[in-house]
């Protein structure tokens, strides 16, 4: 996702384009966007970060030189949360978000633009409640047919009814990044074999 934000910074043909990741604590949303600040920093890749002339300006801040626009890590306890112009906005771990204030100061900040975006982006979380859950209800509505949205693209990984949750081909259904470095192959196996002797942890696990 953090690649996303560059490209909507750098090469989505906008002058002074916005670029937010946020979450409810700036610790979580930094997850998106210190990798990519440490690329910057360590010029990981010199030919692309040459190309795409970006910079750390500030702390939570990348700055895209050709287009004037900023790229910052937002958390809700920012100091700064209103009078936005979002071209972008990557909102991690919706499930938890008790309410849909950062989503809507957000979503209203990318009114003003007229190729914006806003992305979120979650696990499945436990909290049937809250904006999270709220959400994913309309987007599972959406899939099904139940109504139109032309302007909403939804994608939810997940098994489907009747799979054996411990069957490995399930879990590649509900894991996105299955084959990436982001998950313990073995490790992920046994937490789901460990679930069918000890039950405690099944919610954590299968969510």
């Amino acid at each position: 996702m953090g690649l996303l934000g560059l490209y909507m910074l750098c090469m989505d043909g906008e002058w002074g384009p916005q670029i937010y990741v946020a979450a409810t604590k700036r610790d979580q949303a930094d997850l998106l966007f210190r990798p990519v600040m440490e690329q910057i920093e360590a010029g990981f890749n010199r030919r692309i970060i040459r190309h795409l002339k970006v910079k750390r300006k500030r702390e939570y801040i990348i700055s895209g030189r050709d287009t004037g626009g900023v790229f910052k890590s937002l958390s809700k306890d920012s100091k700064s949360f209103d009078g936005m112009n979002v071209h972008c906005a990557l909102v991690d771990e919706i499930h938890a978000h008790t309410d849909s204030e950062i989503w809507d100061v957000l979503s209203s900040g990318s009114n003003k633009r007229a190729q914006s975006l806003m992305v979120g982006i979650t696990t499945a979380g436990k909290n049937f409640s809250n904006f999270g859950f709220k959400q994913s209800t309309y987007m599972k509505k959406l899939l099904r047919g139940d109504f139109q949205d032309d302007e909403t693209f939804a994608c939810v990984w997940t098994i489907d009814k009747g799979d054996d949750v411990y069957d490995r081909n399930s879990w590649i259904k509900a894991n996105p990044s299955w084959w990436t470095s982001a998950i313990n192959h073995t490790q992920f196996a046994n937490a789901i074999e460990r679930t069918r002797n000890w039950p405690e942890p099944t919610a954590e696990i299968f969510t």
